[in-house]
Order: C-alpha cells, then sequence, then structure tokens
C-alpha cells in the first residue's frame, strides 16, 4: 500500500498512504490480525436495492468493500482533527490505532453472525479481549497504548469515543454509498449530485472543553440525511436483507450443532464460513434472493401466526428505528447545542420520517 492515495468517497480530499498522514497505521496495517479486516466483507449479503447486478443471482458477496477498506480511511482526517485540538501525539497514536482496529474483533459473516451469539460476538463489547488475546495490545504498547482507554473509545465513550463513531458512520456511509454505483435509489442519487462533497463534514469538527461539535448545522443535517436513506432503502430495506437472512439461518444450524466454533467466527474468515456452510449444497443455494419474499407486520404476534401458518418460513425479524443523530453538538448563534434545536422542525421530523420507515416485524419466506 505504500505511496497509494487513499480517500473517501464524496470527500475532496485525498491522502497518500505514508507514516506522516497516517501515523502508526502506516507500520501495522498489514498485521495477521488487522488484515484479516480484508477478508470480512463490509455489507455480507446485502442485495443492491435496485435489483442484481444484471445476473440472476450472486456466487460470491454483492459488494466488494471490506471491514478494513473503511477502517483505513479513518486515520488521516482524525491525525488532522486531533491535532487541530491541541491533543499529544501519544495521544493521536492511541487514537490512529484503535480506529484502525476498531472492526478487527468482527466475526466472519458480519454483522448477521454476530446474532448467534450478541455478548461475545458482538466487536465493541469483546475489543479489549480480542486486542489482549491477538497480542496486538502488547505490540502497541511503545506508542503508548493502553487498551482500556481503547475499549472506551471503540464503546464511544467520552468526546473522543463520539468522535470514533461519527467517523465510523462517515467512512463506511460514504464507501457503500459509492459502491451503489449509478443505479443508486433516487432520493440518495439526488442529495449525492446536490452535495458532491457531502463527506466533508469532518472539516467542520471541533473539540474544546471535551465536547465534539460540528460548526456547520446544514452540512451535519446533509450527511445525517445521507446516513438515513441509506439505512431507510438500504441497511433496513428487507428486500436487501433476504440473502442475509437465508445465509445467517444455515449458520445458526452449524453453530448449534458445534460444527462451526465460537473461535471459528472469531478468527477465521468470510472465505473459510462460506465454503462451511455452502458444503454439499447447489452452488445456486443462496444466491437467488428472487426466490426469497417477506411480509412485513406491526406485532410480533401477527408476525408469530403468519409464521406458524407459512411451511415455508424461515426467519423473523423486529427492525426498529435507527439513532438519526440529531443529539450530535453543532455551533450555532455562538452557542454550543444539539443538532435538532438548531434545525427547522421540518428537517427534525423529516429524518424522524425516514428513521421510522422499516419499522415492524418481519417474515421471510421461500417463494
Amino acid at each position: 500500500m505504500m505511496g497509494k492515495v487513499i480517500e473517501i468517497p464524496y470527500c475532496s480530499s485525498k491522502f497518500v498512504f505514508n507514516e506522516e498522514n497516517f501515523g502508526a497505521a502506516y507500520h501495522w496495517f498489514d498485521e495477521p490480525m488487522i488484515a484479516r479486516q480484508k477478508r470480512v466483507n463490509q455489507l455480507q449479503r446485502l442485495t443492491h436495492p435496485n435489483g442484481g447486478n444484471g445476473q440472476s443471482g450472486y456466487f460470491w458477496f454483492p459488494f466488494p468493500q471490506s471491514r478494513f477498506d473503511h477502517a483505513i480511511k479513518i486515520p488521516p482526517i482524525a491525525k488532522i482533527i486531533l491535532s487541530k485540538a491541541g491533543f499529544s501525539q501519544r495521544y493521536i497514536q492511541q487514537f490512529i490505532l484503535t480506529v484502525l482496529t476498531h472492526d478487527a474483533p468482527t466475526p466472519c459473516g458480519g454483522d448477521a453472525t454476530m446474532r448467534l451469539d450478541k455478548q461475545r460476538l458482538c466487536e465493541v463489547v469483546n475489543y479489549k479481549l480480542f486486542m489482549t488475546e491477538t497480542g496486538l495490545s502488547e505490540k502497541f504498547s511503545s506508542y503508548g497504548y493502553d487498551v482500556d482507554e481503547a475499549a472506551s473509545l471503540v464503546a464511544g465513550q467520552g468526546a473522543t469515543g463520539s468522535l470514533v463513531k461519527f467517523l465510523d458512520w462517515l467512512s463506511y456511509t460514504a464507501l457503500d454509498a459509492f459502491h451503489l454505483g449509478k443505479r443508486k435509489p433516487r432520493e440518495i442519487q439526488n442529495l449525492l449530485k446536490k452535495y458532491p462533497f457531502i463527506a466533508d463534514v469532518w472539516r467542520d469538527i471541533g473539540i474544546a472543553k471535551e465536547r465534539v461539535f460540528f460548526l456547520d448545522a446544514n452540512r451535519l443535517y446533509n450527511f445525517l440525511k445521507l446516513r438515513a436513506l441509506m439505512h431507510s432503502e438500504f441497511y433496513l430495506n428487507p428486500d436487501c436483507r433476504r440473502l442475509e437472512h437465508v445465509f445467517f439461518s444455515e449458520t445458526k444450524k452449524l453453530f448449534e450443532s458445534e460444527k462451526i466454533s465460537l473461535d471459528d467466527l472469531r478468527f477465521k474468515d468470510d472465505h473459510w464460513l462460506d465454503l462451511v456452510v455452502r458444503d454439499g449444497k447447489d452452488v445456486s443455494w443462496c444466491t437467488q434472493p428472487e426466490d426469497v419474499s417477506w411480509q412485513r407486520f406491526e406485532t410480533e404476534q401477527e408476525a408469530d401466526g403468519f409464521y406458524a401458518q407459512k411451511k415455508s418460513a424461515f426467519y423473523k425479524e423486529h427492525i426498529k428505528p435507527f439513532k438519526t443523530g440529531m443529539n450530535l453538538l453543532v455551533m450555532h448563534e455562538r452557542k454550543i447545542k444539539p443538532l435538532y434545536d438548531a434545525l427547522s422542525k421540518k428537517h427534525v421530523q423529516e429524518l424522524e420520517q425516514i428513521s421510522n420507515k422499516r419499522a415492524g416485524w418481519y417474515v421471510y419466506y421461500f417463494k
């Protein structure tokens, strides 16, 4: 990667991959348990909201980006933000190593397999354990890295913990929107055409008196609207989640029968998991989203009733409204206040409506 140009989509800045821009991340990106993130797909089996890729199915993953791809984009902008705010070099290196590794404990299979054991497979909950078991915390000690401090950052605690969380939002949202290609949902496409550098919102970040805030409420709102639309039209769109649930259901059977272990999921990669789950099955299995349908219900009781009657039903899920980010702080009229106090009622309601769009109970079944 030396000399490679790294950029966040829809951002006006590009960064050469070197020590000056990436700090300690420059020396550790190819460490095996960090590089493993390259083999854990970011979107797993989510499919395009506007249909397939021109074919009837997917042999591998519909989208190419990995967990590593979004993690490696964060260090250079984090370095600029923290340096401007006057943080020490030790703390900046601590922060950089934290954002580089924040997704390293993610199990193969990603968010879907986390559902198998939310406590022992969650990358946030298990960050400290992973960093200790793999020896990464000891290897980073020469930079003044403190695993307890890093774990609190990953958990979003304190001002700089909230910064980790926001920069994570920024990187994966922009990257995923980019990979939707030219056939993006109309609202997302229109927003990006109107604001082609929507990811430049990071330039507005300030830190003072243990608070992270933004200098431009409108630019923050535009980014949060993009993130909200990515959730409603893609991440939480049941049409996009069909293959994810098929694959999870089969993985769950293997996990419960102990053919797949907890440590397999924690330390192996997507290719290994795919081979194990597909073993003995026709190659078209888990590749045809058009073979799966779904139905939405207002209550769990209604969903359970349908599930019991539908012989081909295989998965039930509860989609909840997501956090819109309206509580993020902005400088407005010379005061630092929550974003919802700086926006019009219309804008606040718009994000709330998007957040609630997919809320409900869903049952997935084979046609």
